[in-house]
C-alpha cells in the first residue's frame, strides 16, 4: 500500500493522502481546479513511494511532515496541476483530519471490547442476581448485597461510558481552516469545498476548529473513563479473589520465584494497561492553551496522547475482558465470609428498636455485638443468648433484582444498536 513504510515511523499516511485526494476532488467539484488536475493528484496520491525518512526531517526542520508530503505528491503530477496540490489548506487541516480518522477507528475498537466486556458482566450478574455477599464499604464489612448487582453496577458504569464514546464519535469532524484557520484563500468556496471534503472521507463538517479543540478533549475524556472503569472493575476483582476473602477465582499465571503462588495475570495486564492510558489521556488536559489562531507545540502533542491513551484503554477493556470469560465464583467462600451473620446487623437493629424503642436498643445491640466478640458465635446465635432474640435472616433480594433487570433492559438496547 502507498506509504505503509512511512505509516511505520508514526503517521497515518493512508489519511493524510486521502484528505489531499478528497480535497482536490472537492475543488474540481466546484469549478476551482481542473479535473484532469484532481485526476492526476489522485493518481500521484495512489502511486506514491515515500521514503519515511523525508517526513522524519521534514519534522525536524519544519515542526510537521506535512511539506516533505505535499513535496513528494508534487513530484508525481504534470506541472500544470501542481498548484493544486493542498490548495487552500494547511498542515494543520491534514494532521487533523488524518488523525480523527485514526481516533473514529480506535473508539469503535474500543467500543467493541467495552460492550464484549460488558456481555461478560450482563451474563454474572444474571447468573448471580439472587447469590447474597458480604458488602464492603470503606473496605469493612457492612451489610448484603448480592453478586448479581455489584456486578450490574459496573455494567452500569461501562454503557456510560460507551455513551460518552457515541458522543465523541459524533464530534470527530473534517479540519479544513487553511493558514489562519477563517478559510483563506478558499473564500466563499471554502465551506461547499468542505462539505464534499467531509462527504467523501465519511466525517461531519463541523467548521473550523483550529483553536477550538474540545472534541480532542471528548477523545480524551473517554479514553481516561474507559481506563478508569477498568482500573475500578480489575480492583475489585483482585481484592475478591485474593486469598482471605477468596470469592472470585480466575484463569491464573505463576510465579517466576513461589511454586504455591498463581497470579492473577490477565487483571493485572488490564490495571496496567488502564494506568497508562489514565497518564496518557490526563495529559491533553495539562496542556497549555491554544495561543491566538495555532498552538505552538500544543495540538502537536496531541496525537502521540490520544494514540497512546485510546490503544491502552483498548488493551485494558480487552484484558479486562479476558479476566471476566474466566471468572470463576466459589460459593464455598461466599458461604464462609457470611457464616458470622454480621452482614445482618442492620436488620437486626431494626428489629430490637421495634421491641425495645430506639435508645434501649442501641443498648442491647452493643451488648450483642459485644457477646459475639468475646465467645466467637455467629451473630443469631449471639441475640438469641443475650435477649432470647430470634434473628430475621430472611432476605429479599427483590429490590436489587428489579434493579439488575433495569441495568439488563438497558444493555439490550446497545446489543439491538450493535447487532444492526
Amino acid at each position: 500500500m502507498p506509504g505503509e513504510s512511512a505509516s511505520k515511523v508514526g503517521w497515518p499516511l493512508r489519511h493524510l493522502l486521502g484528505f489531499e485526494v478528497a480535497l482536490v476532488r472537492a475543488l474540481a467539484e466546484h469549478g476551482v481546479a481542473p479535473q484532469a488536475g484532481a485526476d492526476a493528484i489522485a493518481r500521484a496520491c495512489s502511486e506514491l513511494e515515500l521514503d519515511p525518512r523525508s517526513l522524519v526531517d521534514s519534522q525536524l526542520h519544519n515542526a510537521t511532515p506535512i511539506p516533505a508530503l505535499i513535496d513528494a505528491i508534487r513530484q508525481g503530477v504534470p506541472a500544470e496541476h501542481r498548484r493544486w496540490v493542498h490548495y487552500g489548506a494547511t498542515s494543520q487541516d491534514v494532521i487533523d483530519t488524518g488523525y480523527n480518522l485514526v481516533f473514529r477507528d480506535d473508539l469503535q475498537r474500543l467500543r467493541v471490547a467495552l460492550l464484549d466486556a460488558a456481555e461478560l458482566m450482563a451474563r454474572t450478574a444474571t447468573t448471580y442476581r439472587d447469590l447474597v455477599v458480604v458488602g464492603r464499604t470503606l473496605l469493612r464489612r457492612g451489610s448484603w448485597t448480592t453478586l448479581g448487582f455489584r456486578f450490574a453496577c459496573w455494567l452500569d458504569m461501562c454503557l456510560d461510558v460507551v455513551d460518552e464514546l457515541d458522543i465523541a464519535v459524533q464530534s470527530l469532524g473534517l479540519q479544513l481552516g487553511g493558514s489562519s484557520g477563517n478559510l483563506g484563500v478558499l473564500g466563499a468556496i471554502g465551506v461547499p469545498v468542505a462539505t464534499s471534503m467531509a462527504a467523501e472521507l465519511g466525517i461531519p463538517w463541523l467548521g473550523p476548529w483550529q483553536v477550538n479543540r474540545h472534541q480532542r478533549y471528548r477523545v480524551a475524556f473517554v479514553g481516561v473513563l474507559a481506563a478508569r472503569l477498568v482500573d475500578q472493575v480489575a480492583i475489585n476483582l483482585l481484592l475478591l479473589s485474593q486469598e482471605e476473602l477468596g470469592e472470585l477465582t480466575f484463569g491464573e499465571g505463576d510465579s517466576s520465584s513461589m511454586p504455591n503462588k498463581h497470579n492473577p495475570a490477565s487483571v493485572v495486564n488490564a490495571r496496567s494497561a488502564a494506568r497508562i492510558a489514565l497518564s496518557l489521556g490526563a495529559g491533553m488536559f495539562t496542556a497549555p492553551p491554544v495561543e491566538l489562531e495555532r498552538s505552538a507545540g500544543s495540538w502537536q502533542a496531541e496525537p502521540d496522547l490520544l494514540t497512546g491513551a485510546l490503544g491502552h484503554a483498548i488493551a485494558a477493556a480487552d484484558a479486562l475482558g479476558n479476566s471476566l470469560s474466566g471468572l470463576e465464583v466459589s460459593r464455598a467462600s461466599v458461604a464462609a465470609n457470611l457464616s458470622d451473620e454480621l452482614y445482618l446487623s442492620e436488620t437486626l437493629k431494626v428489629a430490637l428498636e421495634s421491641r425495645f424503642g430506639y435508645d434501649e436498643a442501641r443498648a442491647v445491640m452493643r451488648q450483642i455485638l459485644d457477646y459475639s466478640r468475646s465467645k466467637n458465635l455467629p451473630l443469631g446465635s449471639a441475640a438469641h443468648a443475650v435477649v432470647n432474640s430470634d434473628l430475621p435472616t430472611e432476605i429479599a433480594t427483590q429490590s436489587t433484582g428489579s434493579l439488575i433487570d433495569q441495568t439488563l433492559v438497558r444493555f439490550q438496547r446497545y446489543r439491538r444498536i450493535s447487532n444492526g
